[in-house]
């Protein structure tokens, strides 16, 4: 493996698809060594905050912090998508969460990165016991108290952030530390 690519998002909604679209994509790449990373993409989806509902918006706001400007200053779904399958194409592709994030956003359209990726194992499936929140957090929450117990001090520099790319950031940061302890 040459390079590893980390992806986390921001749905509309907790049920995924059908009912719920991604709002937001943040990627990150992690070096051949495991010793570091760096940002490769982020960016907001065009959506109709009058298609999407209140409900929607409400939790949006309320798990990432994002307005609806901001929807309305995305880019076309499509366009995102074919992007983000060119930096994936053929390349290994984890996240925190695989059920979360691939479960139920990126394996339907426009997405659908079946055959474009290899997934490696859910990152939350290589945490020590005492990093995992208790049940019922969102994947936004439980992104955050795995990191705050695996990279104390926030070496990544995320503060309280919660946008996708501060997710993809603290997942790679975790990667980092935990392949140093060969968990990952």
């Amino acid at each position: 493996m040459s390079e590893l690519y980390v992806v986390e998002i921001n749905g509309d909604g907790e049920k995924g698809y059908p009912e719920n679209v991604v709002a937001e994509i943040g990627i990150c790449r992690i070096d051949s060594e495991y010793k570091d990373f760096d940002t490769v993409y982020h960016d907001v989806i065009l959506l109709d905050p009058m298609d999407i509902g209140k409900s929607s918006l409400d939790w949006l706001s309320s798990t990432s912090g994002m307005d609806v400007r901001e929807l309305y200053l995305g880019s076309p779904v499509m366009d995102v998508a074919t992007y983000v399958k060119k930096i994936f194409n053929g390349n290994d592709v984890a996240c925190f969460d695989i059920g979360e994030v691939f479960g139920k956003y990126l394996l339907y359209e426009p997405w659908d990165l079946t055959h474009e990726v290899s997934v490696m194992p859910s990152v939350s499936r290589r945490i020590p016991r005492n990093a995992m929140s208790e049940p019922g957090k969102t994947l936004n929450e439980r992104i955050r108290y795995a990191y705050s117990v695996i990279c104390p001090g926030d070496p990544a520099g995320i503060g309280n952030g919660r946008r996708a790319l501060d997710l993809a950031q603290m997942t790679s940061q975790m990667i980092v530390v935990l392949r140093s302890h060969g968990l990952y």
